[in-house]
Parts: C-alpha cells; sequence; structure tokens
C-alpha cells in the first residue's frame, strides 16, 4: 500500500508539473501575442507619425514659398508706390512749366 500512495503522489506531482508546463506556456503564448499586437500598433504610430511629418514638410514649403512671393509682392508694390510718386513729381513739374510757358516766363524758372 505504502507504494500505491507514493504511485498516486507521484502521480499527483506530475499532473500538478503538468499543470503548471501548461499554464506558463499558455502566458508565453499570450504575451507572444500582446507583443505582436504592441509591435504592429507601434509601427502604425510610426507610419503615421512619419505622414504627418511629411505633410508638415509640405505645409512648410508651402509656407516658405508664399512668404517669398509676398515679399517680391511687397517689393513689387513698394517700386510701383515710388514710380507713381516719381510720375506724380513729373506730373507736377510739367503742369508748372506748361503754365509758365503759358505766361511768357523763362522755361528755367519753372523747375
Amino acid at each position: 500500500m505504502p507504494e500505491d500512495n507514493e504511485d498516486i503522489d507521484l502521480e499527483k506531482l506530475v499532473n500538478l508539473v503538468n499543470d503548471k508546463i501548461q499554464n506558463k506556456k499558455g502566458r508565453i503564448e499570450n504575451d507572444a501575442k500582446n507583443r505582436a499586437q504592441l509591435e504592429r500598433e507601434l509601427k502604425e504610430s510610426k507610419d503615421q507619425a512619419e505622414s504627418r511629418r511629411q505633410e508638415l514638410d509640405k505645409k512648410n514649403t508651402q509656407i516658405d514659398s508664399l512668404t517669398k512671393e509676398m515679399k517680391n509682392l511687397r517689393l513689387a508694390l513698394e517700386k510701383a508706390q515710388k514710380s507713381e510718386e516719381e510720375l506724380k513729381t513729373y506730373k507736377d513739374l510739367i503742369k508748372k512749366a506748361y503754365r509758365s510757358l503759358k505766361k511768357g516766363d523763362n522755361m528755367l524758372d519753372a523747375f
């Protein structure tokens, strides 16, 4: 009988060890699945971040281009305003010369 008890205890011990091995194996498989899922999510996040970075680079390039265009337009406007002022000055001088000529005054006095 003692031998039978030892066999039963040994069988229980083997079953217990097998259960622990199965539990450990299940946890390892579950951890592997979780890790794979996290790696997929990380890759997706990296891809999204790269896509956003490229969009921002594109928008920054557009902003730089628009800034340069605005600067060129501002310079063109300043030149146009300066030309307009010069034209007004010449127009005033021509009017003054015309009036002087009309009066018969010396043209040099008009300038």
